[in-house]
């Protein structure tokens, strides 16, 4: 199995993903960020352990790919399901500032960065951010334009 940056793999039975860090003294060296080593953006690289040949690596598989959707929306509030469509992945939750159930995009299981008040608006996002980027306008434009006021 070759790996890949940000991929989603277990390692030796746990669920979590593969970082490479770009500059010369790591290249070409991955880390293993586990599901329970949360929040991963406030860890030094030191923190995670480094995959060697001993690691038994494998891909994850769908069950698995879905438990570290919600692990990665913990922080947002409380993780309530993962909506799969095609290359999108909306993670559906109840945010911990308001109460309110709230959808955070994903491409490929890689974060949009992104959440949304309905289901609709989070697919329109999708599909905006993959043909327009990060800084779309068409979900908005879309979402105005089918709304009956």
């Amino acid at each position: 199995m070759k790996l890949e940056n940000g991929k989603i793999i277990t390692c030796n039975g746990i669920i979590g993903t593969a970082i490479q860090y770009t500059n010369e003294k790591d290249k070409g060296i991955f880390r293993f960020s586990s599901i329970e080593n949360k929040p991963s953006w406030m860890k030094s690289k030191e923190e995670f352990p480094i995959i060697t040949k001993k690691d038994t690596i494998e891909d994850a598989d769908d069950y698995q790919k879905e438990l570290w959707l919600l692990s990665e929306c913990e922080w947002l509030g409380q993780p309530i399901t993962a909506h799969k469509i095609g290359e999108y992945q909306i993670v559906e939750y109840k945010n911990r500032e308001t109460n309110e159930h709230n959808f955070t995009t994903f491409i490929n299981y890689k974060s949009l960065s992104h959440s949304y008040n309905t289901l609709d608006a989070a697919i329109a996002g999708c599909i905006a951010y993959k043909y327009e980027g990060c800084n779309h306008k068409a979900d908005g434009y879309f979402i105005k334009m089918i709304k009956k006021e």
